[in-house]
């Protein structure tokens, strides 16, 4: 009975959260080790610079419903400037069902100095929440997301937000009222033309707008801005 309850509770959250958006061929070919970032597929994927030993690292918590992998062409273009980026691979690809997962990540890589954590859309959300209470956490990205509440407001982190002008899925209203909720000194980074699912690479999500500007040149403009 205790099995069937689970496996019913499982099949009603699948149903919840629907089919997840599957990783582009940018982001499969961005899988592959090259000769400046050493990649890993295991169950995270980790991106590891090649030629010298990284003392900062970055978690990206994925947005809802999107497959991690779809990920890869930004994390690896932030390996190649020096950190250690690990993309968390989400139960369900909803990041709320593991908000605590970048704790054993941090623990495993004892190496690494400095940590910032970033998350897109509600992966954000999660981020930012996960941030606050972590004193190994020194800075936060949002990628066209906003804190649920105002906790990071006065921690003394860093805080980047970084969204595109051409976004259909964030609403607008609450990322400007979100503002309240954030540090003075956060940076606010519009890049215009860009819209919500080029932060990573896995097509058109439901309700966007069209991007006028193209997928490489917003991942410029994400790494120049992320860290």
């Amino acid at each position: 009975e205790i099995t069937t309850r689970l496996v019913g509770s499982e099949m009603c959250i699948r149903d919840r959260i629907g089919t997840s958006y599957k990783p582009g061929q940018l982001a499969l070919d961005s899988l592959v080790s090259d000769n400046k970032v050493e990649v890993t597929v295991d169950g995270n994927i980790t991106f590891t610079p090649k030629g010298k030993e990284a003392t900062k690292g970055f978690i990206l918590y994925p947005g809802a419903k999107v497959d991690a992998k779809a990920y890869a062409p930004l994390c690896k273009a932030i390996a190649e400037n020096g950190y250690e980026v690990i993309i968390l691979d989400m139960p369900l690809n909803f990041a709320m069902l593991a908000p605590n997962k970048a704790e054993k990540v941090i623990k495993e890589h004892d190496h690494i100095k400095s940590w910032v954590v970033g998350g897109h859309s509600l992966g954000g959300v999660v981020a930012s929440r996960f941030a606050a209470k972590n004193k190994n956490v020194d800075g936060v990205v949002l990628l066209a997301s906003y804190p649920s509440n105002d906790d990071l407001k006065q921690l003394g982190k860093e805080v980047v937000s970084i969204w595109g002008s051409k976004d259909g899925v964030i609403k607008f209203e609450n990322l400007i009222e979100s503002k309240d909720k954030l540090p003075e000194d956060t940076t606010y980074v519009e890049i215009e033309g860009a819209n919500h699912a080029q932060f990573g690479d896995y097509g058109k999500q439901k309700g966007d707008y069209d991007a006028s500007v193209s997928y490489t040149h917003l991942r410029a403009h994400e790494t120049r801005s992320n860290l």
